[in-house]
């Protein structure tokens, strides 16, 4: 884990940003020895909403499942996706 104090940030935030970016880890940041803040680069902030919006509908496929909603056979839904492919 990678824990700067602000003044470090005040004084160098290139070189925090450039820690941010090379670890591809987020940076926390204290202010009078307390947390209050996560840097992380926008690539690495990017990939993190990914895989939310991912486990999300994960989620959402599971609750179906245990909904008892009938599943579609993987055979018939690519069959289907090609049709209307092939219509287009």
């Amino acid at each position: 884990m990678l824990i700067r104090p602000i003044s470090k940030c005040q004084n160098n935030f290139n070189e925090v940003a450039e820690l941010c970016r090379s670890e591809h880890s987020p940076v926390y940041i204290t202010k009078n020895g307390y947390e209050d803040l996560v840097l992380m680069s926008m690539k690495d902030y990017a990939q993190n909403l990914a895989r939310l919006e991912l486990y999300d509908k994960l989620a959402a496929a599971q609750a179906q499942i245990n909904s008892g909603v009938p599943l579609i056979d993987h055979d018939d839904l690519f069959a289907e996706l090609r049709g209307k492919l092939k219509k287009q």
